[in-house]
Order: C-alpha cells, then sequence, then structure tokens
C-alpha cells in the first residue's frame, strides 16, 4: 500500500469526477426526434372538420372541448382540478355580415375601398348597435354644430364623456359616428376587451379608424362625396372552454410545465385569415402528448400540464383567466406556432433564464428569432413564441416544430435531480457532462492511470 501514499487526493479528485459522470448519465433517455406527421396530420383534419362544420361559437366550444378531452383521457392524462373543461364568459363580437367602409361618388362610383381591421373597426364603447347606412357626411367638432346628415366625422370623444355624447347623437337620430382611434391597434381602442363595455339591444353604428384615415375622410366629406358604412358584428355574451390535461412527474416539488395553444381563431384580424394554419398548434401539442406517450420515457421528472385555450383574438383576457387558474408554474405560449421559420419571443422579466434556454432551442432547431421582448404586463414565469406568416414549406415546418416542442421536454422534464431542477446553471453543467462524458472518461481513464503508477515524487512536483 505504500506506493499509493500520497495519491488519496487524486484517487479522491477522480472518484468525485466519476460520480458526477455517472450522476449526469442517471435516467431514461427520451427521443426528440419521434414527431409524426402522419399522426399529426390525423389530429389536423379532425380538428378543422368540427371547425368547418360547426354552425356558431357555441357547437364549436362544445364540440371542439368534447373531442380535446376525450383525447387527454385516452392519453391517461389527469384533469385538473377533477375537470378538463373549465367555462368562462366573456363578451363575444358575433359576425352577422362582413363590415365594410366605402366612398362613393353621387352615382355610387367607388372612390377609396378601406382595409377592415388595419384601417377601421366597430367601436363596442357606448352605445354602439351593428347595422348599415349610406349618405353624405359630415364633420362636426362642437356639439353646437348644425348636423345636416345621419353619418357624421367627430372628435368629440376625445374630450367629451362617451355616454354624453351618444346620447347627444342618438337625440339628433344619428346613424352612424365615425371617430378617430386612440391608437393604432384599433382592436385595443374598440373597448372590446374592456370590462365596462356594455351589449346593447338598441343603439347606432360606431367605427373607428386610425388618425390619418378620419383626417383623409374629413377631406372627402368636404369634397361632397357619400360614405357607405357597414358594421357587421354584434356584441353578445359567450361561454368559452379552457381544456387542461396534466401529465404528472414523478417529484412534485419541482415547478411544473405548462404548454399552452390556442384553439380557436375565429375573430383574428384578417390579415390573419388563412384558415390552412388554424388548428396548427393544436394538433402539433396533441402529436407531442401521443410521442411521450410512445416512447420508454413516458414518466418525466417533472409536471407537464397541456393547455388548450379558447379566445384568441381576446387573448389578454384569455391568458389573465387561465394563469388565475394553474399554479406556480413556468408557461410556454404557442401563439400560432408552426406557421413561419421567423419567431418572435416575448417574455416576463423574470422569466429570462426560462426565455433564454427556450431561444437556444429554437436555434438549435433552425429557427430564426427574429426579435426578443420584454413584457412587464407578465409578473409570471412566461415565455410566449409567436410567428404570423405563413409559408409553403408546410411540412418542414411542421415536423421541426414538433421536434422542438419534444427539445424543450427533454431539456425541461427529463434526467433531473433536486438541484439541477431548481438550479439551472447545475442543469447546464450536468447536461454537459452528460453530453462529452466519452471524451471525459478517456481522460479520466489516462489520469488514473498515470496516477497509479507514476511515482509519488512525480506526482508532489
Amino acid at each position: 500500500m505504500k506506493g499509493f501514499d500520497g495519491k488519496f487526493a487524486n484517487i479522491l479528485f477522480i472518484s468525485i469526477l466519476v460520480i458526477l459522470l455517472l450522476m449526469s448519465n442517471i435516467g431514461e433517455n427520451f427521443k426528440n426526434d419521434v414527431f409524426s406527421l402522419y399522426n399529426f396530420n390525423h389530429y389536423n383534419q379532425k380538428l378543422s372538420l368540427i371547425w368547418n362544420t360547426s354552425i356558431n361559437h357555441n357547437e364549436f366550444m362544445n364540440r371542439t372541448s368534447d373531442f380535446i378531452s376525450k383525447h387527454l383521457l385516452s392519453y391517461d392524462l389527469k384533469p385538473y382540478n377533477n375537470s378538463f373543461v373549465h367555462d368562462w364568459v366573456e363578451k363575444l363580437p358575433q359576425t352577422l355580415s362582413n363590415s365594410s367602409l366605402e366612398i362613393t361618388t353621387d352615382y355610387g362610383k367607388l372612390i377609396k375601398r378601406y382595409n377592415y381591421g388595419t384601417e377601421f373597426y366597430e367601436d363596442f364603447n357606448g352605445s354602439y348597435f351593428p347595422g348599415s347606412a349610406a349618405d353624405y357626411f359630415q364633420y362636426i367638432s362642437d356639439i353646437n354644430a348644425e348636423i345636416n346628415s345621419s353619418i357624421i366625422l367627430t372628435d368629440l370623444y376625445n374630450y367629451s364623456n362617451i355616454s354624453d355624447i351618444d346620447n347627444f347623437l342618438l337625440s339628433k337620430k344619428i346613424k352612424a359616428v365615425i371617430s378617430p382611434a386612440a391608437s393604432n391597434d384599433l382592436m385595443l381602442s374598440s373597448g372590446l376587451l374592456d370590462e365596462n363595455t356594455a351589449v346593447n339591444n338598441i343603439g347606432m353604428i360606431k367605427v373607428i379608424v386610425r388618425q390619418e384615415i378620419f383626417n383623409e375622410l374629413i377631406k372627402y366629406s368636404k369634397k361632397g362625396y357619400k360614405i357607405k358604412i357597414k358594421s357587421g358584428k354584434a356584441l353578445k355574451i359567450a361561454e368559452y372552454k379552457n381544456i387542461y390535461g396534466i401529465l404528472p412527474g414523478k417529484n412534485k416539488l419541482y415547478k411544473p410545465l405548462v404548454i399552452v395553444s390556442f384553439y380557436d381563431f375565429n375573430y383574428k384580424l384578417p390579415e390573419f385569415s388563412n384558415k390552412k394554419i388554424q388548428q396548427l398548434t393544436p394538433a402539433m401539442l396533441f402529436e407531442t402528448i401521443s410521442s411521450i406517450k410512445n416512447q420508454r420515457a413516458k414518466k418525466p421528472d417533472r409536471t407537464i400540464i397541456f393547455a388548450f385555450l379558447s379566445g384568441y383574438m381576446i387573448n389578454d383576457k384569455s391568458l389573465e383567466v387561465f394563469l388565475k387558474d394553474i399554479p406556480d408554474s413556468e408557461v410556454l405560449v404557442l401563439d400560432t406556432f408552426g406557421s413561419d421559420d421567423n419567431i418572435t419571443v416575448r417574455h416576463a422579466e423574470n422569466a429570462m433564464p426560462f426565455a433564454q434556454n427556450i431561444i437556444k432551442l429554437l436555434n438549435q432547431n433552425n429557427f430564426n428569432v427574429s426579435s426578443t421582448v420584454v413584457d412587464s404586463e407578465y409578473h409570471q414565469d412566461i415565455v410566449i413564441i409567436s410567428s404570423s406568416n405563413t409559408k409553403n414549406s408546410y411540412n418542414h415546418l411542421i415536423k421541426k416544430s414538433g421536434d422542438f416542442l419534444l427539445s424543450v421536454i427533454e431539456d425541461e422534464c427529463y434526467n433531473l435531480d433536486i438541484l439541477s431542477a431548481n438550479i439551472r446553471s447545475i442543469k447546464y453543467f450536468k447536461k454537459f457532462i452528460k453530453k462529452n462524458s466519452i471524451v471525459i472518461s478517456i481522460l479520466l481513464l489516462i489520469y488514473l492511470v498515470f496516477v497509479i503508477f507514476k511515482p509519488k515524487k512525480i506526482l508532489d512536483k
């Protein structure tokens, strides 16, 4: 044994490295390249069929929530708070007809047609009621001005109480009023997302336009042109359904990972009206669950909650309801993910480490992260990845998107221990060791031979 005198510290050091190497390889191997396009297309077709054949919002909600919850049950996922489906209510703009805004001559010749959603939108604030009107129109800037038309332009809402202006205009038999929006985000300015917006049985057509459009309309009114206006959305109280399925993890002490997809795009603005991609993300989430359940490493170390949300257009309200429902978690929201290579990432300030890991995995799967924004609106650990354009390389994008989701689940939910699950720097170190285990093993073997067979005096130098 004298030959080992003075070598104990070196052998101890090697033993610690070997233990770390073994720990880094603990756990079942999770495959992140088994996403099936065939299965995805099956889910996409089923969801799209429900979308295309549903007569109204309520039927779509009921049929889709039933379809999703049955499939979650078939995958042995667990309900959240004893139920897969969680209802909530909110105002919904129900489409009665297409909305339009046109300038014409006395003889009906079209001078200009404005784009719905980007240049004009319904103003749900105050005494809004859908309908159509056609007449000469005039601009009024004073409540005492003489009114000679049933359609007016006014910016009085900027300076006076909405209810007072509405009551005044209704008393003058005004059929339609056009006013400038408070911002270029017409939906945000429309009052649709405001809790105090009323659902009316009577009222008048109210439309908001961008400021430059408002100025242009004033010029048209002074030239004696006519305006044709149609407001096709009626505000109704509607029921929404969120569906949550839980894949329980081995350790309940780890903060859950929540992956979110919206499944109803009925009222997205017209510039994003490609119905081909409406069910891509929820179908992708289904195949992700299936890919997990069909491999040996079925049970993650960390609990995963799959959330299918309704109310896409009113996504701020929908996410607000959702975030109140779930426990403290790290949340990844997929906003039309799978429709484009270019990705925008929004995240809460305190979700920076989580966001950095998501961006790293996006880059590894050959996505282009075009912008990253810190969103002060959220206080939870939430990351939102968005892609709004559509490309023709459909299968390529879907496969790549599915592989990304599986790589997120592998990285965030498998091969964790109490330290690596809660301290990301330890998790990254553990993964580095595992990734380079062959090289490290060879170096350790060489060093071990050197320690055992070299004389003590050489080691002491």
